[in-house]
């Protein structure tokens, strides 16, 4: 009877190549060269802050051949049009932050276009201001050197942006946007722009914003409704088991992270694929971090289980069971995760 829920387990879930020893500890996946995507893969084990080896990176296009100018230009909807350099910018109030770069595309495994990282720079409301924007402007453009640009409202920039020029505590390299990116913690990594070379302050953005990076809906009629996408949206990652684990019929620990753009406040496990819940201990991290979290499940017999988790942010709202069957489009990906290991 072993035998048989053996066979089946293998038929289901793919055992042999979960279990199979280059799968384990992996830290990085080359996805593609030109344009470079790298993801990220826990490999079982959790990394409270993400190595700079194995940082995911998302670029549209080709890494510039030369890094942009040092003076940074910030020009448009301003009162003062100038290049603010490292000596303007020393002058600041500096700010550090660990916070999770998350892909506005990224799926619902421990294996993705995310990673925590501690973000050093200034906030962009301090660098705007020596140029002191007009009371029309409404955008910010930020302009990449690779030909990758993208705008954000400006009452975001103000309240929350920033301009970084260290991660994990070294000035940024040449793959994560030297001299200077744009960050936005708690939104989607389209807008945190690497190697800036301009930011233009404007009344409208940029055409690609009413077409880039939109939720869409099915609404009625057969018509598709279009909106921007919000912040970060609540997310739990099982770490530990990996899929496909043989485990042993007693105490087994799950564990995983958990983040949101607004925090997160409660973390749940279910080894019933989700019928019943149990609180699962948080460790604490800042805000706009990931959460470690573990918990001790106990299994009573032998047979396949349904490991799930599911988290709740700091506004009370919790991951979805589903993908709303309503939406088109394929980003802000954040249904529980479930998945399943045989017991023996």
């Amino acid at each position: 009877m072993q035998a048989m829920r053996r066979r089946q387990f293998l038929e289901i879930v793919g055992l042999a190549t979960a279990l199979h020893p280059s799968a384990l500890f992996a830290a990085h996946h080359l996805i593609s060269n030109d344009p470079l995507i790298i993801e990220f893969d826990f490999g079982g084990h959790i990394e409270p802050v993400t190595s700079l080896d194995d940082f995911t990176i998302y670029n549209h296009f080709s890494l510039p051949v030369l890094p942009p100018p040092a003076d940074l230009p910030i020009d448009g909807e301003v009162a003062h049009p100038c290049k603010i350099g490292i000596e303007r910018l020393i002058g600041l109030t500096p700010v550090k932050i660990v916070a999770v770069l998350e892909s506005a595309g990224n799926g619902t495994e421990p294996r993705g276009l995310m990673s925590n990282g501690l973000w050093e720079g200034w906030r962009l409301a301090d660098v705007l201001r020596i140029a002191q924007p007009e009371k029309e402007a409404a955008w910010a453009n930020f302009y990449g050197a690779d030909g990758y640009a993208r705008s954000v409202p400006l009452d975001r920039v103000m309240r929350s942006g920033l301009l970084i020029d260290r991660l994990n505590g070294r000035l940024l390299d040449k793959i994560h946007g030297l001299p200077y990116r744009a960050a936005f913690p708690g939104w989607y990594g389209m807008d945190w722009v690497k190697w800036l070379s301009r930011i233009k302050v404007v009344k409208e953005p940029l055409a690609s914003a009413d077409s880039d990076y939109l939720e869409l809906l099915r609404g009625p009629g057969g018509s598709d409704i279009p909106r921007q996408l919000p912040p970060v949206q609540v997310k739990s990652v099982i770490v530990s088991p990996l899929k496909g684990a043989l485990l042993n019929v007693g105490k087994v620990e799950i564990s995983g992270v958990a983040w949101s753009g607004n925090g997160i406040s409660k973390v749940e496990v279910s080894a019933d694929g989700g019928s019943t819940w149990s609180e699962a201990p948080l460790d604490a991290a800042e805000t706009y971090s990931w959460r470690v979290w573990r918990a001790d499940l106990a299994l009573h017999e032998q047979g396949l289980v349904t490991f799930a988790c599911r988290a709740t942010d700091s506004q009370g709202i919790r991951q979805p069971a589903v993908r709303d069957p309503k939406r088109l489009d394929y980003f802000a990906l954040n249904e529980i995760q479930r998945i399943r290991c045989l017991v023996v």
